[in-house]
């Protein structure tokens, strides 16, 4: 599981959702500090001057002064993994490269890799942003990319959208583990054009999962996107599960809107051998 980390911060609660995944997904935690290659740009302007967080005093600020500011951050960010890393009981490692986040955290990217994507900037540029991402990562052969906006609870539901499609079919898997590792509940959203359609992708979701699940059903009958937004603001869910490549979230603006609407971090699966 690579996590990027980068000078903006809101590491906090990144780390709190990937340990929690890491932990029930069996998997080891890398994180990746990127020092952005624009603010040693930045910092070798003679007229450059920096404004602490919470300050309001500017003091100037220089190459050395930029190299020192980034590495004392880089160690806090690696105290955090470790400590969240420990408390999950998973393993960890850690690494710094220069360059921007994106493209370094791509580079780190090898094949069954999962990555944890920070989309908690203003607007919906960070939703895109992660998304381009996490499709780039399917691209180099990931199994699964994480798509995490600032967190609004830490537990709840965990919610998993079933459409019929092959890709479905993992989505579920993992998340009845996540939820019987967390000890949350697991909602599948069943969304279909006929309730017929939508009684058949049930009766497969429930042969598939495992006796322990314990499903909950909610369908959304012809309903679209609409509908899943709609259902989503009112489960108020701590995770979503559902196929990277699915015809939900396969479109990003689609992908966006319920992502705003669930308020909470998405987890897609690229479906094997796709």
């Amino acid at each position: 599981m690579v996590i990027g980390f980068d000078p903006s911060g809101n590491a906090d609660d990144v780390l709190e959702m990937a340990a929690s995944l890491a932990a029930a997904m069996r998997a080891e935690m890398r994180g990746l500090f990127v020092e952005e290659s624009a603010l040693f740009d930045l910092a070798g302007l003679p007229f450059a001057r920096a404004v602490p967080r919470g300050g309001r005093q500017s003091y100037p600020i220089d190459l050395s002064g930029m190299e020192t500011a980034l590495r004392r951050q880089a160690q806090a960010c690696e105290r955090a993994l470790s400590s969240h890393a420990m408390r999950a009981h998973v393993a960890w490692s850690f690494g710094r490269s220069r360059g921007r986040l994106g493209e370094e955290l791509g580079a780190a990217i090898t094949g069954g890799d999962l990555v944890v994507i920070n989309a908690s900037g203003p607007g919906l540029e960070a939703g895109r942003e992660a998304l381009a991402l996490a499709r780039r990562a399917a691209e180099r052969g990931m199994g699964a990319a994480i798509v995490a906006p600032r967190r609004r609870r830490v537990s709840g539901q965990v919610v998993v959208l079933d459409d019929g499609d092959e890709g479905a079919l993992q989505a579920l898997d993992l998340a009845a583990r996540i939820a019987v590792e967390r000890h949350e509940p697991l909602v599948v959203m069943v969304m279909a054009e006929t309730a017929e359609e939508g009684g058949h992708i049930e009766q497969r979701a429930r042969e598939t999962l495992p006796a322990d699940a314990r499903p909950v059903f909610r369908h959304i009958v012809a309903r679209g996107v609409s509908g899943a937004a709609h259902m989503l603001r009112e489960m108020d869910p701590s995770l979503v599960v559902a196929d990277l490549q699915g015809a939900v979230f396969g479109d990003d603006e689609t992908a966006i809107r319920l992502m705003g609407a669930a308020r909470a971090p998405v987890l897609l699966i690229r479906p094997a051998g796709s």
